[in-house]
């Protein structure tokens, strides 16, 4: 446990259980009839209704997160499966990877292929990240995005025909503009792909930022500079 820790727990144990000492003493004071007695009683009672909720919420807290089982992702494999399966078609050359919800609330697969097929179980799949992976000039590319704003839109793949399902690249390079205070505005730079998701671009080094340039009606430049990561 670390010594910065204690502090915080002692506080806590304070307000959490300190109404117990008031409240004994306020006990002990009435019974032998002495002064202050029903003052204590009343003060470690107050002070027990706010005491015994937070420790009631954390207590309740701690449990939920002892009985919370972790999402497992699985690699999925057609060679493996017992009966049918369906295909994923995807406008993404290299190799990929699609990770999807199944029904079970724990279970999360993650389907590989590439030349944009993949091999899916059959049913309803939830995407819900998306990796592609394709060799360079000078090593290995990634681009990847979590579907979260795909979220509830399910894929129904069957054996029939192949899903066809739009994600990854062409990327495209987007700012988003935010006024602040101070006569101050905030660009965001991001990658837009086939949906409405962002993406992450990860290559084989350490690229400069892309830098920008601000011009006017006259197309002079008023600003320029260099993006940050994170």
């Amino acid at each position: 446990m670390s010594i910065l820790f204690v502090p915080y727990l002692l506080v806590f144990g304070l307000l959490c259980l300190g109404w117990i000492v008031p409240l004994v003493i306020g006990i002990v004071r009435k019974r032998r009839e002495l002064s202050g007695g029903l003052v204590l009683i009343i003060l470690g009672g107050i002070w027990a209704v706010p005491g015994i909720s937070i420790a009631g919420l954390v207590i309740f807290a701690i449990c939920q997160f002892a009985s919370h089982e972790p999402i497992q992702t699985q690699t999925f494999d057609a060679a493996e499966l017992e009966g049918d399966s369906g295909i994923i078609r995807l406008a993404f050359a290299g190799d990929a990877t699609l990770e999807v919800s199944t029904t079970n609330e724990n279970g999360r697969l993650a389907l590989n292929g590439s030349n944009g097929v993949i091999a899916a179980p059959l049913g309803e799949l939830t995407p819900y990240r998306f990796v592609g992976r394709q060799a360079g000039d000078d090593g290995s590319w990634m681009v990847s995005a979590y579907l979260g704003d795909r979220h509830g839109k399910a894929l129904l793949v069957t054996p029939d025909e192949p899903v066809v399902f739009e994600v990854g690249p062409p990327l495209t390079a987007q700012i988003s503009i935010k006024q602040k205070a101070d006569r101050q505005i905030s660009l965001d730079f991001y990658l837009k792909g086939s949906g409405a998701e962002r993406y992450t671009i990860r290559g084989p080094k350490r690229r400069e930022t892309p830098r920008f340039e601000v011009r006017d009606e006259a197309g002079e430049i008023v600003l320029s500079g260099a993006f940050a990561y994170g």
